[in-house]
């Protein structure tokens, strides 16, 4: 989705993979999901201002960091013409992406794999319950990933951006994600689905079964 936004020349990073986080010190300590974190908000507004500035020929700027959902209300005060929207992501595929590309040492070792997996689904919930608080707190936009490479125009009007903004996205752009070969939008959920086995999923389903509504509200549903 981000890559294939800066596809415009008026629409740039905060930092290489968009997340601004990784420019300020205590917002990428190993606390980062903290909610209490103390945070200097001021400096914050420092830094990211000054790549702003450094980069004129952007109008917009995408921020992305993930532990930055705990402290959205604050960042929304500081950057109060800022433009949000949830997104979210099938929790099967999401805890097959993350179980695959960041714990590939432990794909072999069965209670090792389970473990894991069993925070993954645990996390996906307790994140996807903080972007529907979100979402419903603040009347934000939402644009799920399924949603989006079903039609990924679909995403420019949930945005505001103007119409300049909107016509400089080159919609048929190819993105490079992760180690992949350069192609359009492709929705990789059956693909990454496809790597979990029965076991997998039935660990996951432990920890989906009691949140039914909360799989509802972004239009996802049990596997069995």
């Amino acid at each position: 989705m981000v890559k294939w936004l800066v596809s415009s020349p008026l629409i740039g990073l905060l930092q290489e993979r968009g997340e601004g986080q990784w420019l300020i010190p205590h917002l990428s300590v190993d606390a980062r999901w903290e909610p209490n974190l103390p945070v200097d908000y001021s400096e914050v507004k420092k830094v990211w201002f000054k790549v702003m500035s450094a980069n004129p020929e952007y109008e917009l700027f995408v921020e992305k960091s993930p532990p930055n959902m705990v402290r959205f209300p604050k960042l929304r005060e500081c950057f109060q013409n800022s433009i949000s929207i949830v997104n979210n992501r099938n929790p099967y595929a999401n805890c097959a992406s993350i179980l695959y590309s960041m714990h590939k040492k432990t794909l072999d070792e069965v209670k090792q794999r389970q473990r894991i997996l069993h925070k993954l689904a645990e996390q996906w919930v307790l994140r996807s319950q903080l972007l529907l608080q979100l979402k419903d707190t603040f009347k934000l936009p939402q644009c799920t990933y399924e949603e989006f490479c079903a039609n990924p125009k679909s995403l420019l009007p949930l945005l505001s951006l103007s119409k300049t903004q909107r016509e400089s996205v080159q919609v048929d752009t190819l993105v490079q994600v992760k180690d992949y070969p350069l192609q359009g939008i492709v929705n990789q959920n059956e693909r990454q689905i496809g790597l979990l086995n029965e076991q997998d999923v039935k660990i996951i389903n432990e920890v989906l079964q009691s949140e039914l509504s909360l799989l509802d509200a972004f239009g996802y549903k049990i596997i069995s």
